[in-house]
């Protein structure tokens, strides 16, 4: 739903994003990368020390969905949302941006969508 990603409605412009260190003191957060669309190794991040992996993970992982999207004829991605027993990742582009946030595998389903609906927010604005 596009209501889910604010960058989608918006059609964000990342020359105001914040970065992601202004992001710690949001609640619940373990990491926030941001990676370019355009340009692979432009990628800012905080709580990570090697952030080339889920950069990749990031990029690889939308694409994938973006074109499983383009076959099924379901629109456009708005955002993923996975749990494992480590933590809980969320990805989603925005503007220029693809953002990949992990979170503490004990948040509950609607904290964390409104947590990163809050980051989205943040983001596109």
């Amino acid at each position: 739903l596009a209501s889910e990603n604010p960058c989608a409605s918006t059609g964000a412009s990342d020359s105001s994003a914040p970065l992601p260190a202004e992001l710690s003191p949001i609640n619940n957060l373990e990491f926030v990368l941001a990676a370019s669309t355009e340009r692979k190794e432009n990628q800012d991040f905080w709580g990570l020390e090697n952030p080339k992996p889920v950069g990749e993970f990031t990029r690889e992982t939308l694409e994938n969905f973006r074109a499983l999207g383009e076959r099924l004829q379901a629109g456009p991605l708005q955002q993923l949302i996975g749990s494992g027993p480590l933590r809980k990742i969320a990805v989603a582009p925005c503007g220029q941006t693809e953002l990949c946030v992990g979170f503490p595998p004990g948040l509950g389903a609607d904290q964390l969508r409104d947590t990163m609906r809050n980051i989205l927010t943040k983001w596109a604005s």
